[in-house]
């Protein structure tokens, strides 16, 4: 399988809502944040300077994949959130889900944060070993954006550098 990481498209919304809502609905309730991120993507996620970014296999255009980063202004601030990661069952293990993480940590990189925060919990045990490999640093979770979040992830950049695209054993 050869796979490359896309921008958002229009043309991918469905199967963004798709490997989203089943991700979040096997383990946990849709909440209001969730709705918003699916249902207003453009509104809610890039035009305030977001991305939404897509794994997608090269011969098929299948998105196998998605994830995004937030940004979010308060008090004049920019402050980006890694969000919505997923990655479809047949497509795991095999390097995608890290793929989204570096592609959505470049792009906040290049918009100038000095750090991306995330929100997640810890059952989902895989998601969470990846965060803390490629980099993340647990700090304390202080009033949730999530019910469902148990545990506080950053990313800083100013102490941190983003590991390579493709690990040397990617099963890619």
């Amino acid at each position: 399988m050869s796979v490359k990481i896309v921008k958002y498209e229009p043309k991918y919304k469905d199967a963004y809502v798709s490997i989203t809502r089943n991700w979040v609905e096997k383990f946990f309730k849709m909440e209001e944040a969730d709705w918003k991120a699916l249902n207003k993507v453009e509104e809610y996620i890039i035009k305030p300077g977001g991305m939404i970014f897509l794994a997608v296999d090269e011969k098929t255009d299948e998105a196998l994949g998605c994830c995004g980063i937030m940004c979010h202004i308060k008090n004049g601030e920019k402050r980006y959130e890694f969000t919505k990661l997923g990655v479809k069952e047949t497509a795991q293990r095999r390097g995608v889900g890290w793929m989204l993480c570096i592609a959505c940590l470049q792009y906040a990189k290049d918009q100038g944060a000095p750090y991306v925060f995330l929100e997640s919990n810890r059952s989902l045990a895989p998601s969470i070993t990846l965060y803390f490999r490629v980099g993340f640093k647990e700090f304390p979770l202080v009033n949730p954006s999530y019910e469902r979040a148990d545990i506080y992830l950053e990313f800083d950049f100013r102490t941190t550098p983003i590991p390579p695209m493709i690990r040397g054993r990617s099963k890619l």
